[in-house]
């Protein structure tokens, strides 16, 4: 097979709107509050500066003469534009998810037009599958990092666990159920054990605080009815603080009901999980007596930082060139 050159472009929201350059400027300074989707686009742009196929890759122009053209957090306009886009300038369509669900796009049909769909945990590839089977070929399971802003965790050893952050995301998915009674039953608890409770709340706070209260706690409880990844709940794992989970299994979408998880890719090293409050206090007395084997910064480090991720990216951007129907 003759080498084909690989001239890549990212795409982000600052393609479609180019007002919002300034805001992202300051976003990636760490003056604005950046959550989710918004970090996302942020580590994109570190992935150009880092990546080895970095003299390759343009940020939000370049289309025309583009290989690959890999879109992050898109709706259903500027995805149509881009279909468009690709039929006349022939370049492979790779889109990073900006929806959880296919049918949070109105026609979500539009994705068969995509040649790639990156999603960040292997059971929202399966929920993509499920809704539409000829995604299949098409869709993979793929990670994102954390935006690495600065780590400034204590690294004495802790004789006893006396700071708890209970992170509450009744905000997100499904968000209908308020977590009031079950934060109120936890900080009981919590305070039985002399620890004390810090609460802070999903799109209420700067990364900056985020930051601050990680390095003066010890331990974190995450609170969300499902994540399709949850960077928050990994920046505390960056940040060497375990978590408690609270995972109910499953994940829901108006009336869709499927299985899901608040902690896809959990590991022992991370900490622990429970389903109900009944369970809560015997979750903690094991998370207690566990609290040094716990290394949620190593885990991390090894599976979804810069230098673990990017690789793979380079190497996934040199498989789409190489192969024009990939099995994921």
């Amino acid at each position: 097979m003759e080498e084909k050159e690989i001239k890549i472009v990212l795409i982000t929201k600052n393609f479609f709107f180019k007002q919002c350059i300034k805001k992202s400027l300051k976003s990636i300074l760490g003056f604005n509050k950046k959550f989710g989707p918004e970090e996302v686009a942020d580590v994109l742009i570190q992935y150009k500066k880092l990546s080895a196929l970095k003299y390759s890759i343009s940020l939000n122009k370049g289309i025309n003469k583009s290989t690959i053209v890999f879109a992050e957090g898109l709706n259903e306009l500027e995805l149509k534009y881009l279909i468009k886009q690709k039929q006349r300038y022939k370049f492979k369509l790779v889109i990073h998810h900006g929806f959880s669900h296919p049918n949070e796009l109105y026609n979500p049909k539009i994705l068969n037009d995509v040649d790639y769909i990156l999603v960040p945990s292997e059971w929202v590839k399966e929920l993509f599958i499920s809704e539409d089977n000829t995604l299949n070929f098409k869709t993979m399971s793929f990670p994102w990092p954390c935006y690495e802003y600065r780590i400034n965790q204590k690294n004495a050893p802790k004789e006893k666990l006396v700071k708890c952050i209970i992170y509450d995301k009744s905000e997100g998915f499904d968000s209908d159920n308020d977590y009031f009674d079950l934060i109120r039953k936890l900080t009981d608890i919590l305070q039985q054990y002399g620890i004390t409770v810090t609460i802070i709340k999903y799109k209420h706070y700067k990364n900056e605080e985020y930051l601050d209260l990680l390095a003066d706690s010890d331990m974190m409880i995450y609170l969300s009815n499902q994540e399709t990844q949850g960077l928050a709940q990994m920046q505390a794992w960056r940040n060497n603080i375990p978590t408690i989970t609270f995972d109910r299994g499953f994940a829901k979408w108006s009336d869709v009901i499927c299985p899901g998880s608040s902690v896809p890719y959990y590991n022992k090293l991370v900490g622990e999980k429970f389903d109900e409050i009944r369970s809560f206090e015997t979750v903690l007395n094991k998370f207690i007596e566990n609290y040094d084997t716990y290394k949620p910064q190593k885990y991390y480090e090894e599976n979804f930082s810069y230098k673990a991720i990017f690789p793979k990216l380079d190497k996934l951007f040199f498989n789409i060139l190489e192969s024009e129907n990939i099995n994921y």
